[in-house]
């Protein structure tokens, strides 16, 4: 079947207004109760890339291993068991991104040998593969009907004014 522009025109655009699919970040400071607001959206499942999640109460597992991380999404995708896993689980919260980010980065460091993604030069990029692979999984989720949660911490810096030498 050949497209056809006219059809696509003559579709309603319908906001789903469900978590289905969705990619939503929770950002905050430390310790004002993202996890727990987290874990009250529908049958939450925690990946806990820190000791934050120890003090909820929900399905949870920590991760702190980029292979670790694959090995449940793998599950969660698995065709065999998707219907089972859909019924238990809607709700993938990742804390912290920046944790999962760092395991992804490190997975890659690891398979090139080196300690810094910069460091890998010529026609690879490791920058480009390790955001590759942590999209790649992330989609592998939203594509299965999971909604996917990054909770991530502001990170407060304090730098020295030059001239003053006050500290903000």
């Amino acid at each position: 079947m050949a497209f056809n522009f006219d059809n696509v025109l003559e579709e309603k655009n319908v906001f789903n207004k469900g978590l289905t699919s969705k990619k939503i970040l929770l950002y905050s400071v430390n310790d004002t109760g993202k996890t727990k607001q987290a874990t009250k959206l529908p049958k939450p499942f925690l990946i806990m890339t820190e000791a934050g999640g120890s003090a909820v109460n929900c399905p949870k597992e920590p991760c702190d291993d980029w292979r670790h991380f694959k090995e449940i999404v793998d599950d969660l995708t698995n065709s065999k068991n998707l219907a089972k896993r859909q019924e238990q689980i809607q709700t993938v919260i990742i804390d912290t991104a920046e944790n999962l980010v760092n395991q992804s980065e490190r997975a890659v460091c690891n398979q090139f040998g080196v300690r810094d993604l910069s460091e890998i030069t010529g026609r690879q990029n490791g920058y480009k593969i390790a955001r590759t692979d942590f999209e790649m999984q992330i989609n592998r989720l939203t594509s299965k009907g999971y909604c996917v949660l990054f909770i991530s911490h502001e990170e407060r810096i304090e730098l020295e004014d030059e001239v003053t030498g006050e500290t903000y």
